[in-house]
């Protein structure tokens, strides 16, 4: 069989005559969608004004230190609101008093104490001799610590009771349950409101925090390297992606058909795999002769498509050598994922301040307190008690800076996204491919910031609702968690499913209209509508071709994740840094969230490359037709795939003629 052609109509004069040509560094531009930029702009002034208002009205110590009984803040002067000046005693603790054994009393002491330590209440003298410790223990005026306790968020917790408090944090404790331990458990849990595992990650990441930071640098360097022999085993991975694809279906096929003709045909015993989990299942002839034909009938279909497509997946495997080739020719592309890293990151430590400042925020009074807590302290008629009334505004705020948060991200991902769509399209629209443009990618910065902020910002919008009300779905699917009604639940859970799917959809649909834009400059709503068009009119390749990138840049994300987590992980046992195996879980889990984070900003560049390259591939074979009056702009790795008879036909045209 002959080598399949790219099937696409040249197109007319008429039709080149009403579109620029795709020179982005040529193109003429103007603003497009100024509209939606001053929309951003002036909601980015209202995120600064709130944030200014947190500041003000924030406490971020209501985090920092715990709260004793009266409402004063460990570890601060909570004069004049009340008279406790609890500077010199940060640490909260929970002390049992014999006058209500069952019902822990806060209290701000100086440290945590240790077991048989003596913890009294506020204004009673400390023991002076056992007899006297004895009477104040019976009395209810002190306590006696039970177990040794230790900091964490300055709440001393109990030391040597971690499964009965984390039982407590998930809210699994028996409500028959009413031993003293279970009481000092919902009592902490309430006060942390689940931040002793946050406590815990605090304290892990405070010990390994120089690891975590080298090893962002381990994955960058990798991820640097995984793009540069990414084009010597593109192929190779692809023909090995296909072979697994293959056994992986065909084997248990064979392995299942066979044992069924041998059981019930020849009426012999089983051929054993040696696996328990699937030898213990043989004996259901049925199930065995429905896996089987299921394995067989994915098999035959892989087999097919590989046949049928293979011009195609070679197609996609010479895009992706193409792209590695023009991020080589401009090695400036290799280091925006550390500007945009950067951005990111300097983003979301904003974000999360004000959020903590928004989350204490309020006003502080004093009220009276009642007699009964005033004979049991041992205080004045005077004293007073210290009481947080939140805003009511607070709840707005949180969803205005949490929506503020995902259209600043998508907005800063969609900025260099253009950027590289537009380095990548200057170099793909010069006919002489040896050279590089001149200065590619800061002129696709600099026309991305004075003439598209207001495309990117509505592209970034319409991404932003989306995710916002998926966010909230997902609030009041937490909330709503414990509720009977397991339909409701379903239910939320269906909608979030269909509302991720229909993110992932205007991503993809934002991507290849960022490209358009930073190729022609068109706005955004005629930009996603002609890169629309563009890939309905070659249906099959974009099947193929994003299959096959999207696993190829997947298993470079594996890659780059294993080993950056599997050499943390050993240089962690060689200095020895952590005391326990369970140790090594909490600063493994954030390497590996930063190293997969850092492969995605990495693959984004291989992956907008590949885009644009496709994009402007089937643009430039429906623009020309290999001759001398139209001659290709295309990299010669990928002209093998045109075809310069005048009849040629798109994907769409190709199974309509299919059909008929």
């Amino acid at each position: 069989m002959g080598q399949s052609k790219a099937k696409t109509v040249p197109a007319s004069d008429e039709e080149l005559a009403k579109k620029p040509m795709p020179e982005p560094q040529v193109i003429r531009r103007r603003c497009q969608d100024v509209f939606w930029l001053i929309l951003f702009v002036l909601f980015a002034c209202g995120m600064i004004g709130m944030g200014i208002y947190a500041f003000m009205k924030g406490d971020v110590n209501r985090l920092r230190y715990g709260t004793d009984e009266l409402g004063n803040l460990c570890g601060v002067d909570n004069r004049p609101v009340t008279t406790f000046d609890h500077t010199a005693n940060p640490k909260l603790h929970f002390g049992i008093f014999l006058d209500d054994f069952n019902d822990p009393i806060k209290l701000c002491v100086s440290n945590c104490p240790v077991q048989n330590d003596v913890v009294c209440k506020y204004g009673i003298p400390v023991p002076t001799d056992e007899q006297d410790q004895a009477d104040k223990i019976l009395n209810g005026n002190c306590s006696l610590t039970l177990w040794n306790t230790r900091s964490a968020l300055n709440r001393c917790l109990p030391t040597n009771v971690p499964n009965v408090i984390t039982t407590a944090f998930n809210n699994t404790i028996s409500s028959d349950d009413n031993s003293t331990l279970t009481q000092v458990a919902r009592f902490v849990s309430e006060d942390l409101d689940g931040r002793e595992f946050l406590a815990t990650v605090y304290e892990s990441v405070v010990e390994t925090w120089q690891i975590i930071l080298a090893s962002v640098g381990v994955a960058v360097v990798i991820a640097f390297l995984w793009l540069v022999l990414a084009n010597l085993v593109t192929g190779l991975t692809v023909f090995f992606t296909v072979i697994l694809a293959l056994a992986a279906t065909g084997v248990p096929a064979g392995f299942l058909l066979y044992n069924y003709y041998t059981v019930t045909i020849r009426q012999q015993e089983q051929v054993l795999s040696g696996i328990d989990l699937v030898d213990s299942n043989m004996a259901n002839k049925d199930a065995v002769l429905g896996v089987g034909i299921t394995c067989a009938i994915l098999f035959v279909i892989i087999f097919i498509l590989v046949v049928a497509l293979r011009n195609r997946i070679r197609l996609a495997v010479n895009l992706m050598k193409e792209a590695n080739n023009a991020v080589r020719s401009m090695p400036t592309l290799i280091f925006l994922p550390i500007v945009q890293s950067i951005s990111l990151i300097i983003l979301s430590a904003a974000i999360l301040v004000v959020l903590i400042f928004l989350s204490t925020s309020g006003t502080v009074v004093s009220e009276s307190l009642s007699s009964t807590v005033i004979n049991e302290f041992n205080l004045t008629d005077e004293t007073t008690k210290k009481v947080l009334q939140p805003d009511r505004v607070l709840r707005y705020m949180n969803i205005y800076y949490i929506f503020g948060f995902f259209w600043c991200w998508n907005l800063i991902t969609a900025v260099w996204q253009t950027t590289i769509a537009g380095a990548i399209a200057s170099w793909y629209w010069k006919m002489d491919k040896s050279t590089a443009p001149v200065r590619p990618v800061i002129s696709a910065f600099t026309r991305v910031i004075f003439y598209h902020l207001g495309s990117l910002a509505l592209g970034s919008l319409l991404i932003a609702l989306l995710q916002t009300i998926r966010y909230l779905l997902m609030k009041l699917q937490y909330q709503l968690k414990k509720s009977p009604n397991k339909y409701l639940q379903w239910i939320l859970t269906a909608v979030n499913c269909c509302l991720t799917c229909v993110i992932k959809v205007v991503k993809y649909i934002n991507k290849n209209a960022y490209i358009e834009i930073a190729v022609y400059g068109y706005s955004f709503c005629r930009a996603a509508k002609t890169a629309f068009e563009l890939l309905v009119r070659n249906a099959v390749r974009v099947v193929v071709l994003d299959g096959m990138t999207a696993f190829i840049l997947f298993l470079g994300k594996v890659f780059i994740v294993g080993a950056t987590t599997t050499a943390a992980y050993f240089w962690m046992q060689h200095v020895g840094i952590v005391d326990s195996e369970s140790s090594y879980i909490v600063p493994l889990a954030f390497i590996a969230v930063f190293a997969w984070t850092v492969s995605a900003l990495f693959m984004t560049v291989v992956d907008t490359a590949i885009s644009t390259i496709f994009l402007c591939f089937c643009e430039d074979i429906e623009r020309n037709d290999g001759s001398a009056n139209r001659p290709y702009f295309m990299p010669k790795g990928l002209k093998a795939f045109t075809d310069p008879r005048k009849n040629e036909l798109s994907d769409m045209q190709q199974m309509k003629e299919v059909k008929s």
